[in-house]
């Protein structure tokens, strides 16, 4: 059960928060049902054509698109697309759902990793929980998430849903769309509106106008600013999943089950010759999408640039302020504290040159090259493929047995990551400071 909490209740978490960032509204909602006859009018009407009806069937799946009734909402969106693919509106809530949408099932899915006190105290909670549209959802799948290969075949699953939503968004800037509360989250809307008309205070402390424009209350507007800050807030998430599902994890449940004084008593090698029994464990998986994270960190470098240029639209008081943007989904605006621009540009030049795989060297403690190089970017463009593989060699310090090191491996260019094959030198070296710095407490 540690494994399902420590790898599924973070993707609970991110999923709902991200994907329902521009519908933040009160925590009580009933549950709406989808008028069939609301539906069936708009479809039958001759009068209207592919691209308005789209719009109808659009407007309806962004008043479903709440915590309980999102997947009502996908089905309107997909109706919609049916009859017009490039309607932006239903494109985006059927994209900023897929997340969410690839939970369904997962209470039951997930009853193969829980003991039976577990069932039973999860039982109380589906008892508990209120019959609605997300319950059935939660619960309409089958026991098949048996072990840390199916789980993370469901975290593949989630990973390409995020990264469709930030292609999606990286390659619709030009569209603006205006997002409307619903019941769920007209709370939410009407807070930011009372809080963009709140004082405001000019540099030398003078009261500014204070304007309070409620008529448009129920919208939140989005264009290529709030796109692209939307994008990397995704490409943010595709980079922390994409790297807990990189390698194969078998093994890990079963360490997880050994009893507590044994595990907590194991050393690093005694760990790794553990979980080394699992033929797959260590194994690299490529649906993990490790090799996209290059891709969304150069987005992200050129996306920075942008801003900064952009500064005195996306951050027209010069400092973080609800009256920057009012009325659209960054209503703070998109500030860059920057105090140094040039520093900053050549600081993301390197990042750029690192990206696009070129070589840096390794610093020292006073900021001086060591004349070590290494290409950090190959950890994801070319990763090791077992890690199994590279054996490494386990060292405890002479005066300190419970410090514990890795002090070489069998391939000391980490496949290419260290050009020069220096690394198992650096870790012999980083083991002895380590050894040296415990003598002296």
């Amino acid at each position: 059960m540690k494994f399902v909490n420590n790898i599924v209740k973070p993707a609970l978490l991110v999923t709902t928060a991200v994907a329902l960032t521009a519908c933040t509204g009160s925590k009580k909602e009933e549950t709406k049902k989808v008028s069939t006859s609301n539906v069936s009018g708009i479809m039958s009407n001759a009068q209207l054509s592919n691209a308005t009806k789209a719009e109808k069937l659009a407007a309806i799946a962004e008043q479903l698109f709440t915590l309980t009734n999102f997947m009502h909402s996908v089905e309107l969106a997909d109706m919609a697309l049916s009859l017009d693919p490039n309607n932006a509106k239903a494109l985006f809530y059927k994209k900023a759902a897929a997340p969410m949408m690839n939970l369904k099932g997962l209470v039951t899915r997930v009853q193969p990793q829980l003991d039976l006190v577990q069932k039973a105290e999860l039982q109380k909670q589906i008892d508990n929980f209120p019959d609605s549209a997300l319950k059935t959802f939660l619960l309409d799948g089958k026991e098949d998430i048996r072990s840390e290969k199916d789980m993370q075949v469901f975290l593949d699953l989630y990973i390409t849903a995020m990264n469709d939503m930030r292609v999606f968004l990286k390659n619709n800037k030009n569209i603006e769309i205006t997002l409307n509360a619903n019941d769920w989250s007209w709370t939410g809307f009407l807070a930011r509106a009372n809080e963009e008309c709140g004082v405001d205070y000019t540099f030398d402390g003078q009261i500014e106008e204070v304007q309070c424009p409620l008529k448009k209350a129920g919208e939140i507007k989005m264009n290529a600013a709030d796109m692209e800050a939307l994008q990397h807030m995704y490409g943010g998430m595709q980079f922390y999943f994409s790297l807990l599902n990189a390698y194969d994890l078998s093994g890990v449940q079963a360490l997880s089950q050994l009893p507590e004084d044994k595990r907590e008593s194991m050393t690093s090698k005694e760990t790794f010759n553990f979980l080394s029994q699992f033929k797959d464990f260590g194994v690299y998986r490529a649906s993990s999408q490790l090799d996209k994270i290059a891709e969304m960190g150069l987005d992200f470098t050129r996306a920075a640039k942008w801003a900064f240029t952009m500064q005195s639209t996306l951050c027209k008081k010069g400092y973080e302020s609800v009256k920057n943007r009012p009325g659209f989904l960054f209503n703070k605006g998109l500030c860059m504290d920057i105090e140094n621009p040039q520093e900053a540009s050549k600081e993301l030049a390197l990042i750029e040159l690192v990206l696009n795989g070129g070589a840096i060297p390794i610093k020292d403690d006073n900021g001086d090259s060591t004349g070590i190089m290494v290409k950090p970017v190959l950890l994801f463009t070319n990763p090791v493929k077992d890690i199994k593989a590279l054996k490494p060699t386990f060292e405890t310090c002479s005066n300190d047995s419970y410090i514990e090191g890795i002090t070489s491996i069998t391939d000391p260019t980490l496949n290419g990551v260290f050009p020069g094959g220096e690394l198992n030198m650096l870790l012999k070296s980083s083991h002895d400071s380590n050894c040296a710095e415990s003598e002296l407490y």
